[in-house]
């Protein structure tokens, strides 16, 4: 959000809504501030604004469109703890009159992936995808698969199915194929994904480390481990123009990815997963559809990846494929 004048007048200029930040570090820290600025790269949903106080210590305000859900941070939080900013919503009476809604995060360091992932040796984005992996291992949750898949992705699926939509047609031998290997999701441990792992939301070091994932406010409750690695397409690979094409180190990250967060699983984890690839492939392909279409508006297609989905769709596990390439075209 980069208009100044959707903001009252009291913030519609750079200055003033970067004094109104710090005024909010400083009242809600009781800490003086010595700075702030603006992030290189602006939130589609947000004004974000980076303060840093007097110690040095640097937090991060974001005037919101719409309030923010915080429970998502807070489990990402407790399984990934300083990976993932702690958030907090503040009040300000001024700005909710002009629709905006403020919170406050500890500022996570390093740059985005998508400022560096094309400027850096392309080894380094194998160290991205490696150290991603590793981070999420820690994400299996306790409890049973069995109920997130009846109560919601069956019905998910079946809404898909029944959908008007022509963007579906070309998918529904596909959709009934998965609702009837639905079964093996049971199987699974729970996974707490991340619903928009992409180069804005990954932070990394100049060594490649992974330092942060932000934005965790779409992320839903776990499902059934594979659901949410589905982005795995678009970490590496990309979509320019609308067209999909792997890096040129494609299988060198993916296999990477997959290496790293089922080898660092807990024991008992690993053994459910090596012993059910199978399921895992499902529960992936199920990721990728429900990326794709949305049931809300009749199983229309989000145009910017729908071309890409009849590739993404033969994407194959490693565990699955052995020495054959990602995708079958």
């Amino acid at each position: 959000m980069s208009d100044a004048k959707q903001f009252p007048p009291s913030l519609n200029t750079t200055t003033k809504q970067l004094n109104k930040a710090r005024k909010l570090v400083e009242e809600h820290l009781e800490a003086p501030t010595k700075k702030a600025r603006f992030p290189r790269i602006q939130g589609m949903f947000s004004k974000t604004v980076i303060v840093t106080l007097k110690t040095g210590n640097e937090y991060v305000i974001q005037l919101r469109y719409e309030p923010l859900d915080i429970a998502p941070f807070e489990r990402g939080h407790k399984l990934l703890g300083s990976l993932v900013p702690k958030v907090e919503v503040l009040h300000d009476d001024e700005l909710q009159a002009a629709g905006f809604w403020p919170v406050i995060m500890n500022c996570i360091p390093g740059d985005t992936w998508l400022v560096r992932c094309d400027r850096w040796d392309p080894h380094l984005n194998v160290v991205v995808t490696r150290s991603l992996g590793r981070a999420l291992s820690r994400c299996f949750v306790e409890g049973s698969s069995a109920q997130v898949v009846q109560d919601t992705i069956r019905p998910k699926l079946e809404q898909l199915l029944a959908a008007e939509h022509e963007d579906v047609n070309p998918f529904r031998p596909l959709i009934r194929q998965l609702l009837e290997r639905l079964p093996q999701l049971e199987k699974l441990p729970l996974f707490q994904s991340h619903l928009d792992l992409n180069e804005m939301n990954l932070m990394v070091l100049e060594n490649g480390e992974l330092s942060g994932i932000l934005d965790w406010e779409l992320s839903p409750p776990p499902t059934p481990f594979g659901m949410g690695c589905n982005r795995l397409h678009t970490i590496a690979g990309q979509i320019n123009n609308q067209i999909y094409h792997e890096r040129d180190n494609y299988v060198e990250m993916e296999k990477g990815f997959w290496e790293e967060i089922i080898g660092g699983a807990p024991e008992h984890v690993r053994k459910i997963l090596k012993a059910n690839p199978e399921a895992i492939q499902t529960s992936f392909i199920i990721g990728t559809i429900f990326d794709v279409f949305d049931v809300s508006t009749e199983g229309k297609g989000s145009p910017i990846v729908l071309k890409a989905l009849p590739k993404w769709v033969t994407y194959r596990i490693p565990a699955l494929r052995g020495d054959a390439p990602p995708y079958a075209i």
